[in-house]
C-alpha cells in the first residue's frame, strides 16, 4: 500500500467531506506492506485456553454481574485466577481487552491460571501499549519470534497492574443463579503481612484479612527482581494503596462494593477519585506508568509482536 499525503482545502458539504482530487497536491511519503498472516501465528493463538467447566458469575463491568444476558459465558477453569477478554487481534479491539476477577459475560474470555499467567500478562500489555492510529489500526498482532526476557515479562505485569483496563475487584456474597460466591482479587499486589503494618480506618476490612490468605500476584511478585521503572511504579502504587487504607472512612465504599481487604485497582482508583483524593499521587503514578510504556513500546516491535 502506498501512503499519500494530500495538501489541499477540504470542502464540507452536508456533513460529508468532499475532496477535489484533481486540484490536490499529492506527495508520496512512504510505503506500507500488508502481509497475509497465517492464523496460527496470531498473538491471540499464542496462549493456552484451559477448559472452562466451573460455573461462576459473569461480569459486564468490574463490579456488575450480568445475570439476565441471553448469551452469556459463565464458566471458568480449574485454578482460575482472573479472566482476560480478547475480542480481536488488532489495535481496533483495544477498548474491548481487559481483566476481570470473574468471567467475562461476552465472548472472548480466557481463564487465567498460574500456568498461562505470564503469557496473559504479555498479551494484555502488548495489545494496549501501542496507541491506535489510522496507519496501524488494522495491523495484526503476532507471536514473538524470540524468547522474551524476564524483565520484559515483569514490566508487562507491572504496567497491567496500574492500567485502566485492569478491572479486577473483590466482592462479597455475589448471588448468581441462587448460589452465593465470594469474588477474590488475585491481582492484589501486596502481602497481608505488609498490610497489617499499615494504618487502616476501617476495622471490618482489617478484620477481613486476619484469617485470609495472600493473593496470587503478591506471592508471584515476592523476590522478583524488577527493573528500575517497574520498581518505581510499584513503589508509587504502594503509596496510593497505603493512602487508601488510611482514608477508608472517608470513601463511599458501598458505591464500589468495597467490603474486603483485597479490593481491586479499579475499586481503589475510582473510590479515591470519586471524592477527589490522592490527586497528586495519581498524577505521579501516571507519569511513571507512561515512562514504563515508553520503555516497552520499542520492544513490542523488536520481539515481532508488530511489524513496521
Amino acid at each position: 500500500m502506498i501512503i499519500w499525503k494530500l495538501n489541499e482545502n477540504i470542502k464540507i458539504e452536508s456533513q460529508k467531506i468532499k475532496l477535489d482530487i484533481f486540484n490536490a497536491d499529492i506527495e508520496k511519503t512512504g510505503i506500507k506492506i500488508i502481509e497475509t498472516i497465517d492464523k496460527s501465528k496470531l498473538l491471540s493463538k499464542w496462549i493456552k485456553r484451559p477448559a472452562a467447566t466451573i460455573k461462576f458469575p459473569p461480569f459486564g463491568t468490574a463490579i456488575s454481574v450480568k445475570e439476565k444476558n441471553i448469551d452469556r459465558r459463565d464458566r471458568i477453569s480449574k485454578n482460575f485466577l482472573l479472566s482476560l477478554r480478547i475480542s480481536g487481534n488488532t489495535l481496533q479491539s483495544q477498548n474491548a481487552i481487559y481483566f476481570f476477577s470473574g468471567t467475562s459475560v461476552s465472548a472472548g474470555g480466557i481463564s487465567i491460571t498460574p500456568e498461562n499467567f505470564e503469557k496473559a500478562m504479555v498479551i494484555h500489555a502488548v495489545m494496549h501499549i501501542p496507541k491506535d492510529n489510522w496507519l496501524i489500526h488494522s495491523d495484526q498482532f503476532l507471536q514473538p519470534h524470540d524468547k522474551l526476557t524476564n524483565e520484559f515479562i515483569f514490566d508487562c505485569v507491572l504496567w497491567n497492574l496500574f492500567s485502566n483496563s485492569n478491572q479486577t475487584a473483590a466482592i462479597k456474597n455475589v448471588v448468581y443463579e441462587k448460589e452465593t460466591y465470594q469474588i477474590h482479587n488475585q491481582f492484589f499486589p501486596f502481602l497481608i503481612a505488609e498490610l497489617k503494618k499499615w494504618k487502616s480506618t476501617d476495622s471490618e476490612i482489617s478484620i477481613s484479612m486476619a484469617k485470609d490468605e495472600d493473593r496470587f500476584l503478591s506471592i508471584w511478585l515476592k523476590n522478583k527482581e524488577l527493573s528500575t521503572e517497574s520498581q518505581q511504579l510499584l513503589n508509587k502504587g504502594r503509596e496510593i494503596y497505603k493512602f487508601y487504607f488510611e482514608n477508608l472512612n472517608q470513601l463511599r465504599t458501598p458505591k464500589y462494593k468495597i467490603e474486603t481487604w483485597d479490593a481491586g485497582w479499579w475499586q481503589i482508583r475510582n473510590a479515591l477519585t470519586d471524592v477527589n483524593m490522592a490527586t497528586d499521587l495519581f498524577n505521579d503514578l501516571k507519569e511513571l506508568h507512561n515512562k514504563l510504556r515508553e520503555k516497552l513500546l520499542p520492544q513490542i516491535y523488536e520481539f515481532g509482536f508488530l511489524t513496521l
